[in-house]
């Protein structure tokens, strides 16, 4: 009995415009594994995965136990892509709060372009939105 051969998973490279003044950097998406791997500026490698209802779930007890400091759009995106980090360096996960601390202003709008790779689950839920 022979085993079948599995395709190997395609990977989409997307460059991602940064500022002008720094170096443009590259985006993977894995669409058979619904994840996004990138780096900040200081090296770290970052891997991402889709936004599941645990996600969305989760992110929407944070807002509504959170401070109003944190109830802003910025805040709220970050606490979502904290709950999608699947390896940050060589740890598994971290917490918002690290995260937060330690983010530079370009790893924001880089953390913002690979979300961006889920774009369809953001349509969605924008759709269902507005018919309620």
């Amino acid at each position: 009995m022979t085993t079948p051969k599995r395709k190997p998973p395609k990977v989409v490279e997307a460059p991602v415009e940064t500022k002008p003044n720094s170096d443009e950097f590259q985006a993977k998406f894995n669409p058979d594994t619904q994840t996004a791997q990138f780096s900040l500026i200081d090296g770290t490698p970052v891997e991402i995965k889709s936004p599941k209802a645990k996600q969305f779930l989760l992110l929407d007890s944070f807002i509504n136990h959170a401070s109003e400091e944190y109830k802003t759009e910025s805040f709220i995106f970050l606490k979502l892509a904290s709950l999608c980090i699947t390896s940050f360096g060589d740890k598994d996960s971290i917490s918002f709060e690290e995260l937060v601390d330690l983010l530079e202003i370009e790893d924001i709008e880089r953390i913002g372009a690979s979300m961006s790779f889920f774009r369809d689950k953001f349509d969605y839920l924008s759709r269902k939105s507005s018919n309620v």
